[in-house]
């Protein structure tokens, strides 16, 4: 699959990036690495309802610690990346 590159200065999207695409990410590798709620709640301490409201498209609890717990769970990062934006001539 090809992703669309864009970038941008506003920061209700850069949040929406984060967050948003962000939950999708961590399903798709919940789910690739074969796990459920409750199997990934108890290897970063917490519950399966935490995870599946982190989950969700409109919880706003999210915290950066909480994604790094969860990337770390299943083998991954969280990288936050700031660049300039990019002007026409």
């Amino acid at each position: 699959m090809t992703r669309k590159t864009t970038t941008t200065a506003d920061a209700l999207e850069i949040l929406h990036y984060l967050f948003y695409e962000g939950k999708r990410r961590i399903l798709e590798l919940r789910t690739q690495a074969g796990l459920n709620h409750a199997q990934l709640g108890k290897k970063i301490g917490t519950d399966a309802a935490l995870i599946s409201r982190l989950e969700e498209a409109d919880y706003e609890g999210n915290s950066f610690v909480m994604l790094r717990k969860i990337a770390a769970a299943l083998d991954q990062t969280v990288e936050i990346h700031i660049a300039p934006v990019r002007r026409s001539a």
